[in-house]
């Protein structure tokens, strides 16, 4: 399952010019280039269902992202409040129930493991500042916000620094 971020939107759009506005704003570590939006038509209207298609860049990593958005269902409902249970996670359920579409995040291209999931963290944080509603990461253990988000990629970070530190020690 994708990692999934629950939207406060008036309609299935993730909408691009936010996204960049968001990163140049709040996430001076990211760089954002849209390639690709479906589902909405030259006049502005939105299909029930779309799709942006992103290139996310960080020092760490390029990565390539398809965000698919939908309204959300009663089962995502039911995933958040279990995911609520499961990481004790008190009042992001209900959050999530307030919330009228879900955003589907895809790793397309990019780096595995731990740089990939730094990647969809860092994602995951900028999305949540637009959507106003909580995460669930791929595994549906837990649900957070901006700033679970961000504390997940900072560890990442810290584990890949350290990690690369003690790599480049021993080769000296």
């Amino acid at each position: 399952m994708p990692t999934v971020v629950f939207a406060q939107a008036h309609d299935a759009r993730v909408e691009p010019a936010k996204v960049v506005t968001h990163a140049r704003s709040y996430f001076l570590h990211l760089l954002v280039d849209i390639l690709e939006e479906r589902g909405v038509e030259p006049d502005g209207a939105v299909a029930s269902s779309t799709t942006l298609r992103l290139e996310l860049t960080a020092a760490e990593y390029v990565a390539r992202f398809r965000i698919e958005s939908r309204a959300a269902t009663d089962d995502d409902r039911a995933r958040a409040r279990r995911a609520e249970e499961r990481g004790r996670a008190g009042g992001m359920a209900e959050l999530a129930a307030r919330c009228g579409f879900v955003w589907h995040i895809e790793l397309e291209a990019g780096p595995g493991d731990a740089l990939g999931a730094l990647a969809v963290h860092d994602l995951s944080a900028l999305l949540s500042t637009i959507a106003l509603g909580p995460v669930m990461p791929a595994e549906g253990d837990t649900l957070f916000g901006v700033r679970g988000a961000r504390e997940r990629a900072d560890r990442i970070r810290k584990e890949e620094r350290a990690r690369r530190e003690h790599v480049s020690t021993q080769k000296a």
